[in-house]
């Protein structure tokens, strides 16, 4: 800024910049007061000269900052809908300096990376050692292991190793030094931060590669890298074995714009020279970037114009979320002295804004000229034409639901929402009645209702809305989950808004429980603010959450972290997530944003599919499907069943009651086979098998089973034959056998319930494989609307009802990590996660909103079966799902194995007790409550 000199006298003059200094240290003690003002004489002959406060943004010259900065803008792609065809299966071009990924497919996905190893061998080597030029350009893999065996070969790449983990590389791995190992993995995301690394810190390996041919002595090392020949290339590796195909990581200049460099990832590629051809032809033919003007004013200088939008819009939103929104105090005395007083001033720099179908943040304070100042420590009244100024900029909704809501009483806030029905902007969070405040503000764009609702976690207590008292919604009203949960009926896409956490810190574990306990009741996107400095995003339960977006106009200049924010931006086209970015916001000295630096963000699948369940309650209408479990059954022998006992007698109402009902089946049902015990290779003593008739089928078909889990360790216990036999007698009983991998899927009221089983059975999808349970659950979610996940696993006996975070074992065979294995599969889709295995009875929990029974112990068995008396206690588990996979009711029945090995239910509580002590136990705040009558119910979050 252009200060006007003028000659300062000693004596008065000294004694006035006294006075001026101890102010300036009043208002930096008062936080926010800080004034800025221009004297250099365009200025001020434009005051002079206007009439009317309200002039045109182009009638004066915006502020020059202090210190100039020109952080680059974004990418920008000429036609956002044009393909990109190339024979690699992953590809990432990324912005070296802004770490800006441009293109990418399947950047997380792990795959053999070949010689592209030699670049960490490379950095772990001295810069000035010889060989790096055999191994660099030749791509020597005789040079790799002599520069690994200089430092002892094992150790060695336990460095590269340690390095890589080091530099936040975690899911890349090395087992050779050259790459020759398939071992040697990476993805795409963790090679393009290598990438980074190497060019910030170690440049001169890329020095090395972007050399045809190199001397060094009496040795002409020759590069290999055709690429090498290109004008644009600045250094890069490739590598190919046979399981790595061709793999890339090399830099170049971005085409068309030579002051850009970019990284280039490939893998598994199987035509590299043409796939970079092509990469670079579409950089340089679709994709342009944004600048800043040499005179400070954002503009955005593109090479050529961006496409207009599409023509057909239905199914599409773009929505910006922005933080923390305060427009008096040092904001308002900066548009006082700098602006004229104009605020639309402070969005000099915002005209990207009103790209956005929904434009979201939140109002710090009333809107008023009316009320009475409370006396806050902080207090916050902003001019009457603020609203407008917003709706001018952009704005669509703003949640009024804060602490400072009512910082000027409750006129000034009656006042607000008065001037937000008079715009075009929607309030949130608040309301002149109670019924007015929890209706969600609707938007509709392009066919998507998409809906809003605003809470408080911070108070004001006082200005809770209760009846016809106007006020704002707050967390620790008892029905605020039943407010979101009716508000996401009635939209495509519900956001809730929460004003919570701790100010200047990272986010803690109440605004997770919030903000989980929101999702889980039908929110799909969570926007925080209040601590006003940005926060992590997080992805839960096929939601986003954003737990703070810091600042977007503010006057605590008193940190870097209080002076920027986040813009998050969603783009949705085809009711699906086609981008998600978040842009960082700075703030001047004039308290004017603007934006800087851009991330995109992939999220998982069930976030792409946003609109997924609401998709599917808007064809079929909501239903309850209703779910059944019980714990281990032994087969009975053929003696029994001729007998004519109805082994189920006691329970078999119980067991018709459900839509499915599911058993596991201890053993198989055969008169064939050799029993596994009779070879050699089993302990006798350790060694046990559970075989049935055939007739027994029939039984449980009779009984109420829909489906019986055969994904168990006892299902080859009389070998091939014993195995097909059992499959055969159950279909011919009408009953679906879970095993194999397969997915069993079962049609209630048009809905499709899938089921599948995992085990430590070669004969089931492995409980021990988190990718496979990753794999077919996603697998069956595109088959159905619920997926329910049986597992069979964990440790047994009488002192293994704890649940341990870390696996288990039992006569010395692994038994699997419950807890994670289960866990997994609620996170790739399950709905319902129920176990078996142990015997006993466990605990149970609800994670991100989904109940996992980890066991129910025994359910029935002959005689032989030879359990311990501490093992008749058991229950059965009858579960009521939404058909959008939501948590409905529940029930533990319990039951008493009598000494034929029948179930009973029981006429004691010593069920329900054990399996809500264990609870408490193993999962604390996560843990199920059940009441004494067995009705379960999800944790309580405590609303203080």
């Amino acid at each position: 800024m252009q200060i006007t000199k003028k000659i300062i006298h000693h004596g008065v003059w000294v004694i006035l910049a006294i006075i001026i200094g101890i102010l300036i240290v009043f208002l930096l003690a008062k936080g926010g007061n800080t004034v800025y003002s221009f004297a250099d004489s365009k200025i001020n002959e434009l005051k002079q000269n206007l009439v009317k406060k309200d002039i045109l943004k182009d009638q004066i010259s915006p502020p020059q900052a202090s210190k100039k900065t020109e952080p680059p803008l974004d990418y920008f792609a000429k036609d956002p809908d044009k393909s990109l065809e190339v024979s690699a299966l992953v590809y990432l071009v990324g912005d070296l300096e802004t770490g800006e990924i441009i293109l990418s497919k399947n950047i997380n996905e792990t795959f053999p990376i070949a010689s592209v190893s030699k670049l960490m061998t490379a950095s772990l080597s001295d810069k000035d050692n010889e060989l790096l030029y055999p191994l660099l350009l030749k791509s020597s893999n005789s040079t790799a292991e002599k520069i690994a065996r200089n430092e002892g070969r094992d150790n060695f790449i336990i460095k590269m190793n340690q390095k890589a983990a080091s530099l936040g590389l975690f899911n890349t791995a090395f087992k050779d030094p050259s790459g020759l190992s398939s071992s040697n993995i990476s993805t795409a995301s963790d090679l393009f931060k290598f990438a980074r690394y190497l060019r910030k810190n170690e440049n001169y390996i890329f020095e090395i590669t972007n050399n045809t041919t190199v001397k060094v002595g009496n040795d002409n090392w020759i590069n290999i890298n055709g690429l090498a020949q290109k004008k644009d290339f600045l250094g890069g590796k490739t590598g190919y074995t046979s399981a790595a195909q061709r793999t890339l990581v090399s830099i170049f200049e971005m085409p068309s714009e030579k002051d850009r460099e970019i990284a280039l990832i490939l893998l598994q590629s199987t035509n590299r020279i043409k796939d970079v051809e092509t990469i670079l032809s579409y950089l340089k033919d679709n994709i342009y970037y944004g600048e800043r003007g040499d005179d400070g004013v954002s503009l955005v200088v593109l090479k050529e114009n961006i496409l207009e939008a599409d023509e057909n819009r239905s199914g599409k939103a773009s929505l910006m979320f922005v933080g923390d929104i305060m427009m008096d105090r040092g904001v308002k005395m900066s548009i006082q002295k700098n602006f004229l007083d104009n605020q639309m001033f402070l969005f000099e720099n915002m005209e990207y804004l009103k790209k956005a179908d929904i434009l979201f943040g939140n109002l710090e304070g009333p809107v008023s000229d009316k009320g009475k100042d409370l006396g806050n420590l902080y207090s916050f009244r902003m001019n009457p034409e603020t609203i407008s100024t917003l709706d001018k900029a952009g704005f669509d909704v703003l949640s009024v639901a804060n602490n400072h809501a009512g910082d000027w009483g409750q006129e000034a806030f009656e006042d607000t929402l008065a001037r937000f029905e008079e715009s075009n902007i929607l309030a949130v969070g608040g309301g002149l009645n109670e019924t007015e405040a929890k209706r969600p503000k609707i938007i509709n764009v392009n066919d998507l209702k998409i809906g809003f609702l605003g809470f408080s976690d911070v108070g004001p207590d006082w200005m809770k809305v209760e009846g016809e008292k106007p006020g704002i919604l707050l967390t620790r009203s008892l029905d605020f989950t039943e407010t979101i949960r009716g508000a996401s009926q009635q939209v495509d896409l519900l956001v809730v808004t929460f004003h919570f956490g701790d100010e200047y810190v990272e986010y803690n574990e109440r605004q997770e429980k919030l903000a989980h306990l929101a999702i889980d009741s039908g929110a799909k996107i969570i926007i925080g603010h209040h601590p006003h400095v940005e926060q992590a995003t997080e992805f839960y339960n096929g939601g986003i959450i954003a737990y703070s977006l810091g600042n977007f106009i503010f006057d605590q200049y008193f940190s870097d972290k209080t002076m920027k924010g986040l813009m998050l931006e969603i783009e949705i086209e085809e009711k699906k997530i086609k981008q998600i970015i978040k842009k960082t916001v700075q703030l001047n000295q004039f308290y004017q944003p603007s934006l800087t630096s851009s991330e995109i963000i992939t999220p998982p699948e069930d976030v792409v599919n946003l609109f997924l369940k609401n998709t599917i309650n808007d064809k079929k209408g909501e239903i309850s499907i209703e779910i059944g479990w019980v714990g281990d059954i032994f087969p009975f022998p053929n003696k029994e069943t001729q007998l004519g006992e109805d082994i189920f007698s006691d329970v078999k109402s119980v067991l018709k009651e459900p839509d499915i009902m599911i058993g596991n089946l201890e053993g198989v049902l055969t008169d064939n086979g050799t029993s596994k015990c009779d070879y050699e290779y089993f302990n006798k003593e350790t060694c046990f098998t559970f075989r049935g008739s055939p007739s027994f089928a029939n039984e449980l078909s009779q009984a109420g089973f829909d489906v019986i889990n055969l994904s168990n360790n006892h299902n080859f216990d009389y070998g091939q034959d014993g195995y097909l036999n059992t499959i055969s007698v159950l279909d011919r009983s009408g009953l679906s056998s879970v095993r194999d991998k397969n997915i069993i899927t079962k049609k209630i009221d048009n809905f499709d319930i899938a089921i599948v089983g995992f085990s430590t059975s070669p004969r089931s999808a492995s409980l021990l494989d988190y990718n496979e349970i990753e794999n077919l659950i996603k697998q069956a979610k595109k088959q159905a609307d619920l997926v329910i996940a049986l597992f069979h696993g964990g440790a047994e006996g009488v002192d293994k009802g704890n649940i341990p975070d870390s696996n288990e074992f039992y006569l010395d065979e692994d038994r699997g990590n419950l807890r994670k294995a289960a866990r997994v599969a609620v996170d790739s889709g399950a709905d319902l996660v129920v176990g078996s295995g142990p015997h006993i009875l466990r605990g149970m929990e609800f994670y991100n909103g989904k109940l996992i029974a980890y066991s129910l112990g025994n359910f029935a068995g002959d005689k032989s079966s030879r359990w311990d008396k501490s093992l008749e206690t058991s229950a059965m588990l009858m579960i009521s799902l939404k058909n959008n996979g939501e948590w409905n009711n529940g029930k533990i029945i319990p039951i008493k194995i009598d000494s034929d090995g029948h179930p009973k239910i029981s006429k004691t509580d010593e069920a329900i007790s054990q399996i809500n002590n264990l609870s408490k136990e193993d999962f604390a705040q996560n843990s199920v409550i059940i009441s004494k009558n067995g009705e379960i119910s999800p944790p309580i979050i405590t609303i203080e």
